[in-house]
């Protein structure tokens, strides 16, 4: 049975009491309450959730807890870097697939490309008619100075597609690779070396990773609810745990590995290493915490 929510607002100070009343340990008070003024109460009770127990924080000083809020903030900013690059490459695969058979506007027209072994012709209308309102309301939003461009002069309702990729979320173009015929999608995949099935499912948890990331959700201690496919080799990377590999975020490590080194082979991960040396501190225990077998991650630069 729900109840009413009726606690009080807390000064900086009280909040400080709170996480102190539950065992957690304060060595710079001044220093505590001037980040509580700047980071969210919750924000650092969610960094703080690994050391948790049984009603009471375990052996863990805020201190910590607001550098563990900063190592994630290194850590998602250098990640989204990495994410971006994966997805202007797939967003470029799409346009250039449907461009290259169907012109610059046949993309409009879902019954060009959408699988009709999948999908009936009401089903490929709604779903056109939905993604048509979707690019409108983006393309009314967008700053690419193209698209200005582009409406001023021609008389044109919509974008061709090697524009309008751009002004489409990573989202969005997920969606359309789903709906793409078994061929179209088997060209892209190719393009990385992997099935339709291993496509699908790291794009859709790098997105997530993305989404989280963008919108400052705290990423190194996520837990997956549905692991990505991860291949037999990757696995040497990832930490082992009564039998199960784990659903940490090493496995967007692994992931980004992969597809960077065949997206551009000269990416350097770094910044994503030292977020995570600095996060490890050379610990591989707490190299584990985050599905790493150890703390080194040579993986990256192999």
């Amino acid at each position: 049975m729900k109840i009413k929510y009726n606690a009080l607002h807390l000064t900086y100070e009280e909040q400080l009491q709170k996480f102190i009343d539950r065992g957690m340990e304060v060595k710079d008070k001044e220093f505590c309450l001037t980040k509580l003024a700047s980071i969210n109460y919750y924000k650092l009770k969610e960094f703080s959730i690994p050391y948790f127990k049984n009603g009471r924080y375990q052996d863990i000083s805020l201190e910590r807890i607001i550098k563990r809020f900063y190592k994630d903030k290194d850590i998602r900013l250098a990640l989204l870097s990495a994410i971006e690059k994966v997805e202007i490459s797939f967003k470029n695969k799409i346009a250039y697939v449907l461009g290259d058979k169907f012109g610059a506007f046949g993309y409009l027209d879902f019954k060009n490309w959408i699988d009709k072994n999948e999908y009936c012709k009401h089903y490929a209308k709604l779903r056109e008619k939905q993604f048509k309102d979707n690019l409108k309301a983006k393309t009314s939003r967008t700053f690419n100075p193209f698209v200005k461009d582009f409406f001023n002069l021609y008389d044109e309702e919509f974008l061709p597609i090697w524009l309008a990729i751009e002004v489409m979320t990573f989202g969005d173009t997920l969606e359309m690779y789903n709906l793409m015929t078994k061929s179209d999608k088997i060209k892209i995949a190719n393009s990385y070396k992997c099935s339709i099935s291993e496509l699908k499912s790291w794009l859709e948890h790098l997105k997530l990773i993305r989404n989280m990331s963008a919108h400052n959700s705290g990423i190194i201690d996520v837990k997956l609810r549905t692991v990505p496919i991860i291949r037999s080799d990757w696995k040497i990377n990832l930490f082992q745990y009564n039998a199960n590999y784990t659903n940490r975020i090493a496995n967007t490590l692994v992931i980004l590995k992969y597809l960077l080194s065949i997206i551009n082979p000269r990416f350097h991960f770094g910044d994503i290493a030292k977020g995570f040396q600095r996060l490890t501190k050379g610990n591989n225990s707490y190299a584990n915490m985050y599905g790493l077998v150890d703390a080194k991650l040579g993986f990256l630069f192999q």
